[in-house]
């Protein structure tokens, strides 16, 4: 029984490395290491989204919007102004 047991330690040591000696959640987080980066891009992604992006558009269109909607027409300059403003 004590070949198993060593077995299962050396397999605990190849698969979590540092982190084989880590409670649980510590060595699930190690498997994802760019967890925590993905999360922050994430979240930041989001708030450009739904809070930097209408602020950009209004702001292109408030300034620019004649040039864009002379340039593209009516429709086509409305969406190049989103896509301006996404990018």
């Amino acid at each position: 029984m004590s070949n198993r047991g060593a077995v299962a330690g050396n397999i605990n040591t190849i698969v979590f490395r540092k982190a084989a000696e880590a409670s649980i959640g510590g060595k699930f987080l190690s498997l994802f290491p760019g967890l925590g980066y993905a999360a922050g891009y994430k979240v930041a992604q989001r708030v450009y989204k739904f809070g930097g992006q209408p602020y950009f558009r209004d702001m292109i269109d408030k300034n620019t919007g004649d040039s864009f909607r002379s340039t593209f027409g009516k429709k086509w300059g409305g969406l190049m102004m989103h896509a301006t403003a996404g990018s």
